[in-house]
């Protein structure tokens, strides 16, 4: 028997948890403007400080649809179905936009050393675990689309600005990015505006300014093993930033009373099999803190230490003792705040 978690839970339940932990200071003037919508197959929430911000908000929905029609790998004749569509048989010429996400995305796969992987689309496609009929692969099946997946076979030519997938079957799927790479687009947006507030991507936020009263934004850090999805093991202050989490909790589905998640190993073709609970990745760079996030995750505790107090970023890890491990730049602006974990110093 299969029990299928609804398509876009895991990202209301992250941004459920990081904005109800919120310690947001109520001010009447002005008056926060708040709107939902979903693209990108995720609910995406914005909330504005400002006497424009209906209009705001309205220039940040349309750049994201927009996106979403030309980028996404569920939308027939998007740029990137166009690519995928003429896998091992023509270099098709792209944007500059799309031709810069892959060049940057591939960049990350060979930084990775494969554990993050654009290819990865006939393995997200055969588990159909964002679908609306997810499903449990036979081995024969999953070790072909294995074999489709290889980011060494995209082939950039800058010069025309053309995207080649190498074999038949290949496929592009840049979810492992996007939401964290568009988030510096609303950047760009909030700072043209001057917009004071934050959005929330499918549970990646970024926000920008300070609240009202000039102090800045708080959120929480959810607790990856609560079942209902509101408890939080902490607060953070990541002003200017983006704040991007990965754990199994997020999308999965269940078959024969087993549990599997939505982060496939591209190693192995099966969900990860990490040893950590969640990672939440903060830096300025959003399609960073999204690449991150993912990978430092299917790394497993191994990475902590590499990456603990790298200078590009800051890392909150959850692994399965309960121990929190955190950059040693988030003190002051990390608070412990639940009694069932504990901080590693």
């Amino acid at each position: 028997m299969m029990k299928k978690q609804n398509l876009f839970l895991g990202g209301i339940l992250l941004f459920s948890i990081l904005l109800n932990g919120c310690t947001e200071a109520r001010q009447t003037n002005p008056e926060p403007v708040v709107n939902e919508f979903f693209a990108f197959s995720t609910l995406i929430t914005q909330k504005l400080y400002q006497e424009n911000g209906n209009e705001v908000i309205e220039q940040t929905q349309q750049m994201l649809r927009d996106k979403e029609q030309r980028l996404s790998l569920y939308v027939e004749g998007s740029e990137l179905d166009q690519v995928n569509q003429m896998a091992g048989i023509a270099p098709v010429q792209v944007s500059e936009e799309l031709f810069e996400m892959v060049s940057v995305s591939k960049r990350y796969c060979e930084l990775s050393e494969g554990r993050f992987d654009i290819t990865i689309a006939p393995l997200s496609v055969l588990w159909g675990v964002d679908s609306e009929h997810p499903r449990v692969p036979e081995k024969e099946k999953i070790e072909k689309a294995l074999s489709l997946v290889d980011y060494r076979k995209v082939e950039l030519d800058e010069e025309k600005q053309t995207i080649f997938l190498a074999e038949k079957g290949m496929a592009l799927d840049l979810g492992g990015i996007a939401k964290g790479y568009f988030c510096n687009d609303v950047r760009e947006l909030y700072e043209a505006a001057g917009s004071i507030g934050w959005i929330s991507i499918g549970g990646i936020i970024y926000n920008h300014g300070t609240k009202p009263d000039d102090s800045d934004f708080v959120f929480g850090i959810r607790d990856p093993e609560d079942p209902v999805g509101v408890a939080y093991v902490g607060t953070l202050t990541a002003p200017e930033k983006v704040i991007s989490t990965t754990g199994a909790y997020e999308r999965y589905f269940e078959e024969d009373g087993v549990i599997y998640h939505h982060i496939l190993d591209p190693k192995t073709g099966y969900p990860s099999e990490s040893d950590l609970l969640s990672v939440t990745v903060i830096c300025k760079d959003g399609g960073l803190a999204d690449y991150l996030s993912t990978t430092l995750y299917i790394a497993g505790s191994e990475a902590i230490e590499n990456y603990r107090n790298d200078p590009r970023f800051e890392v909150i890890v959850i692994d399965k003792n309960h121990n929190i491990y955190c950059s040693d730049s988030l003190k002051g602006k990390f608070e412990l705040t639940s009694e069932d974990y504990q901080l590693y110093e």
